[in-house]
């Protein structure tokens, strides 16, 4: 989970991301990925938006070994940049 945003603001960000790039309103942090819409296309454009607009990484790994919402949840970090800074300045 990230260090800079809370387990519920990390959930709601995840959450709403998911449920914009897979077009499903109904996704809950229990849901498995795939069985909501989810595909391996859809994979980067989730990582993307969660690095873009909420400096969030998750690992592509993570889709694979525990695809539950919940579980990406807690696999997200902060992104770090090259220098080992993370993004959000702390």
């Amino acid at each position: 989970m990230s260090d800079n945003l809370s387990r519920a603001d990390t959930e709601s960000a995840v959450l709403l991301v998911l449920c914009d790039v897979i077009g499903n309103d109904a996704i809950s942090l229990h849901d498995d990925f795939y069985m909501v819409g989810g595909h391996s296309l859809l994979i980067l454009k989730i990582r993307h938006r969660l690095r873009n607009e909420f400096s969030l990484d998750l690992d592509l790994r993570q889709f694979w070994v525990n695809a539950r919402v919940d579980s990406l949840v807690s696999a997200c970090r902060p992104v770090v940049r090259v220098d080992g800074a993370r993004c959000d300045g702390q």
